[in-house]
């Protein structure tokens, strides 16, 4: 068996912020299903057409008369002009805000599997600013994996205090800097449950629901971080483990044996 053919289209994070996921995933799916006929959308209901878009009749009427109000489609007495992808990514200014992601569309694909994609672009937009600005790696480290050039690393090395007090046991509890390091050199990067809703729109259970369709699908790579509590701080922990989880960037669990969990690190894998 071949591997699957896709088609893309290209989009920015702003437009899904903009439309919302539902009103762009079906203008997405009806864009791939029309690239023949450019964007046109007659009116006539088929079964055919049912079975080419997944919906029902009323689902239909009313998912082009929606796409009309946001302005992702305009009427006409034949039936609609979906808009044009320029007009869609194109009403954004600010280099931020126009930075386009791309969609990999399968030939057979649904409203749900866009709509997952499109999330999957969020998550993706994220992964690239912790990669960035929120990894706890040192200036050199950052530097020897091409996050930043010498210039910037020089600068960040001069700001930072000539001495850092470090509890010892700080290093006791969760990644090492070396662990983090190779992490880091093999596209990986922390993100929390929190950092993930926020970035997706999700929920708690919906996130975890997308998660594992797009492990599933292969989207990206999921690397779960627990610890088992070293023995010799167990006895500190009733008194310190608030201050051990603000410093050390992680939670305890209480078990038979308290263990000390970190945000997973993941690896996006779509290559455009």
């Amino acid at each position: 068996m071949g591997k699957p053919r896709f088609s893309s289209l290209s989009l920015t994070e702003a437009a899904i912020y903009q439309y919302g996921e539902v009103a762009l995933a079906q203008w997405v799916l009806l864009k791939h299903r029309t690239r023949s006929s450019g964007g046109a959308v007659y009116r006539s209901f088929t079964d055919q057409r049912q079975g080419k878009f997944g919906w029902g009749r009323s689902k239909f009427f009313g998912v082009m008369s929606g796409l009309v109000e946001k302005g992702l489609a305009k009427r006409y007495p034949w039936g609609w002009a979906l808009a044009t992808t320029s007009k869609v990514i194109g009403t954004h200014k600010g280099n931020e805000i126009r930075h386009k992601c791309t969609l990999l569309l399968p030939k057979r694909c649904d409203e749900r599997y866009i709509r997952d994609l499109l999330r999957l672009k969020l998550m993706e937009m994220g992964h690239r600013q912790n990669e960035r600005y929120g990894t706890k790696l040192h200036p050199e480290q950052l530097l020897a994996i091409g996050r930043i050039n010498a210039k910037t690393c020089g600068k960040l090395i001069r700001q930072l205090p000539h001495k850092t007090a470090q509890s010892p046991n700080t290093a006791l509890l969760g990644s090492t800097p070396d662990q983090l390091l190779k992490c880091a050199q093999r596209g990986y990067v922390a993100m929390n449950t929190h950092r993930l809703m926020k970035t997706t729109g999700l929920g708690r259970t919906a996130l975890f629901s997308w998660k594992k369709r797009a492990r599933r699908r292969g989207w990206f790579t999921q690397k779960n971080r627990s610890f088992e509590v070293p023995v010799e701080l167990e006895p500190g922990l009733p008194v310190m483990h608030e201050h051990w989880q603000a410093t050390c960037g992680g939670k305890f669990s209480w078990g038979s044996r308290p263990k000390f969990h970190q945000a997973s690190m993941y690896k996006m894998n779509l290559d455009y």
